[in-house]
């Protein structure tokens, strides 16, 4: 199994994924799993905004 992490090729999305360690205590895993959903979710959100014309 590798160490290395898959890119999706947004930073925010990527940092957020990266900062999941399942090694550690059990008990923090859903934290940790929630945030990163949690930035997943803004990012999708920003997504959907409509852009301002220029």
């Amino acid at each position: 199994m590798s160490d290395e992490r898959p890119v999706t090729g947004h930073e925010r999305i990527d940092a957020a994924l990266a900062s999941v360690d399942l090694t550690g205590d059990a008990d923090t895993h859903h934290e940790q799993l929630a945030r990163a959903l949690e930035t997943v979710q803004q990012v999708l959100t920003e997504a959907q905004q409509p852009q301002p014309r220029r």
